[in-house]
């Protein structure tokens, strides 16, 4: 199956983002962090909205801001 590239990804019709990986990012107010899904609600996910940079559409599951040089679940170094 051919890899998908940004130009070609679309959101869902409702807007939301319907990609099988996709990369989000969050403007927080100081800047655009990259952020991660996750299983659980986090404090930042209740204040503010993923967008995914893939398709543009809006990401409504749970997701973890991403700290640079931090290790993530089932991640070695």
């Amino acid at each position: 199956m051919p890899r998908r590239t940004a130009s070609k990804v679309k959101p869902l019709p409702s807007g939301e983002c319907g990609c099988e990986t996709p990369q989000l990012q969050v403007d927080i107010g100081i800047g655009v962090a990259d952020v991660e899904p996750c299983e659980a609600l986090t404090p930042l996910c209740a204040l503010f909205v993923a967008q995914c940079r893939l398709c543009g559409g809006t990401y409504i599951k749970p997701w973890r801001r991403i700290i640079p040089g931090a290790r993530t679940e089932g991640k070695r170094p």
